[in-house]
């Protein structure tokens, strides 16, 4: 069974002109489910945080069955910014972002999650980079200050996993939809998101197995996102439970060898051995039920 690692050097066969990055052909595409505080603290933020000649085309936010229907405030409305509120009846985060894609209008289409905080770098990032790719992982760190939020940041949690290419440069074997950069053209020639994966878990990775076939993807660390982790162990033990069951996933779709690794923390202290054991165990176990 091949590995994950070994998908960034198949041959390329798209041969599609890469346009240069420009904030009016970027859309912004938001699933949410039950989290009308987070929209608005994002909304609320990235007016604050960007410049009116950084705005991107549009923000799409695509509410995934909330419980109470997700509205945009008035305030947002007369910013100089297409916000749009769609509604996806279909189950999952990949079903809602194909919508929000399909009805974007912009050339690329910029990835981000309602629990995210924009910075001031989060547009500036990706169009001031001089890289050429169909694809770019973009930064992520915790937005508070909790043993936790310095866990996942000590140990990249929301970053990919990087990698030599072919020309012995860094490259993510993988996007995190929390903050990622993607051609609409390649999007579609790939069939953008696979919306058998019901839960936020594995389905960005899969969608780059497919994308790593039509070009390159790089990393873009200027470009900076701050994500709320949730409220401690509670959010912790479910997203790698998530993250376990979308490595399964992955797994029988491509025949690529997904099972999870214990690897040692970066930090070597006995509490950080700890959070890791319990990381690998629970992802495991999401693994083996599914």
């Amino acid at each position: 069974m091949a590995t994950l690692n070994e998908t960034i050097d198949k041959d390329k066969e798209y041969d599609g002109r890469i346009p240069d990055i420009k904030p009016k052909e970027i859309s912004i595409v938001i699933p949410v489910k039950n989290n009308q505080v987070g929209i608005d603290k994002f909304l609320s933020v990235f007016f604050q945080t960007q410049q009116k000649q950084h705005f991107p085309s549009e923000i799409i936010i695509i509410d995934n069955n909330s419980r109470r229907p997700l509205v945009i405030r008035d305030e947002f409305k007369t910013l100089a910014i297409d916000i749009k509120l769609l509604s996806c009846k279909k189950l999952g985060p990949a079903a809602a972002r194909n919508l929000g894609i399909l009805n974007s209008k912009g050339e690329w289409v910029l990835f981000c999650d309602s629990d995210c905080i924009p910075t001031n770098s989060l547009i500036t990032g990706y169009t001031n980079s001089n890289t050429k790719a169909i694809a770019y992982a973009g930064n992520v760190k915790a937005d508070n200050n909790s043993w936790l939020d310095g866990f996942y940041n000590r140990e990249d949690i929301l970053l990919p996993r990087m990698k030599p290419n072919k020309n012995k440069e860094l490259v993510p074997l993988y996007i995190v939809t929390a903050n990622a950069l993607v051609w609409k053209k390649a999007l579609l020639k790939c069939g953008c998101f696979n919306e058998t994966f019901k839960n936020a878990g594995g389905e960005d990775v899969e969608l780059s197995t497919r994308l790593w076939k039509l070009g390159n993807l790089y990393f873009i660390s200027e470009s900076l996102v701050l994500h709320d982790y949730g409220s401690g162990i509670k959010d912790f033990l479910k997203r790698f439970f998530r993250y376990g069951k979308g490595n399964r996933q992955i797994e029988n779709i491509h025949n690529i060898s997904m099972k999870p690794g214990f690897k040692k923390p970066k930090k070597r202290t006995p509490l950080n051995y700890f959070a890791k054991l319990v990381q690998h165990t629970i992802q495991f176990l999401g693994y083996l039920i599914r």
